[in-house]
């Protein structure tokens, strides 16, 4: 969702600031995430880009080989 609102204007940098969760994580593909890490940060994507079929898009884009 972060690329999703870069796309649309938004810093992935404010939105992880806004979620409280380390901006270096999200160029490191060796580091690791919680959970409630990766729901703060698209609940902050959600509110940053104001989109109501924000999770429908993302679906969309998203296939099975992108969960580890």
């Amino acid at each position: 969702m972060v690329g999703y609102a870069q796309r649309h204007g938004h810093e992935a940098r404010q939105i992880f600031s806004a979620a409280h969760v380390d901006f270096s994580k999200y160029h490191a593909p060796e580091s690791r995430m919680t959970l409630r890490e990766s729901d703060r940060i698209a609940e902050q994507a959600f509110f940053a880009i104001g989109c109501e079929s924000l999770g429908l898009r993302a679906g969309q884009l998203m296939s099975l080989e992108n969960w580890g």
